[in-house]
Formats: C-alpha cells, sequence, structure tokens
C-alpha cells in the first residue's frame, strides 16, 4: 500500500508528508480501511467484501482509525 501513496508523486508538501506518516502509524486493520476508502474510493460494502468482514466492521474501523489519526495529528502540533 505504501508504495500506492507515494508512487507518482514528486512534490509532496511538509503536511501531506505528516498525514502519510499518520496513516503509516496505525495499526493494519486501521490503515488497510482508510487506504481502501481514502486512497482506492472504495464504498464500505465494497471494503466489507475486499476484507470478508461485516460493513458495520468497516464502520467501526473507520470511526476508530479516524479518531486514532485525529489523536497522531493533535500530538503533532504540540
Amino acid at each position: 500500500m505504501e508504495e500506492n501513496i507515494y508512487s507518482g508523486q514528486t512534490d509532496i508538501d511538509h503536511e501531506h508528508i505528516e498525514l502519510l506518516e499518520a496513516v503509516r502509524s496505525l495499526t493494519p486493520e486501521h490503515r488497510e480501511v482508510i487506504h481502501l476508502f481514502y486512497y482506492e474510493g472504495c464504498s464500505g460494502k465494497e471494503i466489507a467484501d475486499i476484507l470478508d468482514v461485516n460493513e458495520n466492521t468497516v464502520k467501526s474501523r473507520l470511526r476508530r482509525a479516524r479518531h486514532e489519526l485525529q489523536s497522531v495529528w493533535s500530538e503533532d502540533d504540540e
């Protein structure tokens, strides 16, 4: 996944790099739903099918991942 995020991007700004590092710091379960949702554009149903989990599980993981990202992001601002 990480290669996909960086590929073809030559002028990444500092804030974008910080965001990518924050995503990389997530647990694998959270990182994969974030990647599929935001970078691949998959719907919750599509992610559930890809990961072979319930759609509500995907929603929970996305919510937790967003919260975790927000925590990491706010720590970087301090």
